[in-house]
């Protein structure tokens, strides 16, 4: 309570105390299991989060090993997924949080539904995917009814929203972010802001703005600048957008629209800048688009080579546009060397993805 009440001197105070009560009942018990896991989850909480104490990972892993809460092996997930003390690995976080979801844990069923949704450490499964998805919503409606948490509404809001683990429901996810914000979660405004401009709901876009301009985050920045671009919902404006792009420093969509930007006001220089930056976090659209200038040879020095490395990046992804460019290159055996059955293996695939300039070139050899 005072840490949400920003007493934080009070709150570091009461943290300290609480630590040397688990530390106490863990040194004191030797029996009662559920005591000492229940206490050693918690002091690896403390140390995870610097709660009462300087953060210590190597002391919160210990700790949470002890353990066999449902939320320690939720941490010990945590901790591989972020690289918290130990070596990154998701699929590591990926075990722990099936062990935790095993268990009933709500947001162990969370993780590992994501998991596999977005094939993290694992293959995708949509299947398993789904059905972690409906027990973590169907707990988190239950746990809601309970008390009213800003974060598990912003949870329920974006599940319902994008029919995770239930129906897509977009007014219902509105009720439930409208909610978080009203309790100041930050996600859950950033979350609204977007759907609000994303539905033309012109009524809320003073305030997806205001919340927006008012935010700190990397991805508020993106959409202002794209906002304030493309004048769609505002009154566009091309320095506001440089300036809020210009923000976002680990963006490769930021930084492949301040190129379109840059390109379009003439500044040639930093137009090739920004898009060598979003090329470098192997953005395709950069890739291929930096291709393109390297094979016509006007803005930059023409590099064939180059940039069939960029497009073969790029179709390692199965980007049929890669596929579409490397097949007419290898077909004409212009500035390379002529290979009709590489040509037809790249274009065969773009076809497949339904390029008709691909279809048109197989059909007319």
């Amino acid at each position: 309570l005072y840490a949400v009440n920003q007493n934080e001197e009070l709150s570091n105070q009461i943290y300290e105390r609480a630590l040397k009560g688990f530390e106490g009942l863990l040194n004191e018990i030797n029996e009662d299991k559920f005591i000492k896991s229940y206490c050693s989850y918690r002091l690896g909480k403390h140390y995870l989060y610097g709660m009462g104490t300087e953060i210590d990972y190597q002391k919160a892993y210990e700790y949470f090993k002890q353990s066999d809460n449902l939320y320690a092996q939720y941490s010990l997930g945590v901790m591989y997924q972020r690289g918290l003390g130990v070596t990154q690995s998701d699929a590591i976080a990926l075990e722990w949080f099936e062990l935790s979801a095993d268990g009933g844990n709500a947001y162990g069923n969370y993780e590992v539904a994501r998991h596999y949704d977005y094939g993290i450490g694992r293959e995708k499964n949509e299947t398993l995917a789904e059905s972690h998805y409906q027990k973590a919503y169907h707990s988190f409606s239950r746990m809601i009814k309970k008390q009213e948490d800003d974060n598990l509404l912003y949870r329920l809001g974006m599940m319902t929203l994008k029919g995770k683990g239930c129906e897509k429901d977009i007014d219902k996810a509105i009720v439930y972010l409208e909610k978080a914000v009203s309790l100041k979660n930050e996600n859950a405004k950033l979350l609204l802001a977007q759907l609000y401009l994303e539905e033309d709901d012109y009524e809320n876009i003073p305030r997806a703005m205001k919340w927006l301009e008012e935010s700190e985050s990397q991805l508020a920045y993106y959409i202002l600048g794209k906002e304030y671009y493309s004048g769609e919902h505002i009154e566009k404006d091309i320095e506001k957008a440089i300036h809020y792009l210009s923000l976002c420093d680990d963006n490769e969509y930021a930084f492949y629209k301040l190129s379109q930007i840059y390109e379009e006001i003439k500044n040639h220089d930093l137009s090739l800048h920004y898009l060598k930056m979003a090329g470098d976090k192997q953005f395709e659209p950069a890739l291929i688009k930096m291709a393109q200038l390297l094979i016509e040879g006007k803005r930059i020095e023409k590099d064939i080579d180059k940039a069939i490395n960029y497009l073969k990046t790029a179709e390692s992804n199965n980007n049929q546009f890669a596929q579409y460019i490397l097949g007419k290159l290898f077909l004409f055996g212009k500035d390379v060397k002529q290979d009709k059955e590489l040509a037809v293996e790249y274009l065969q695939k773009s076809v497949q993805q339904g390029n008709e300039y691909a279809q048109y070139l197989l059909e007319h050899m």
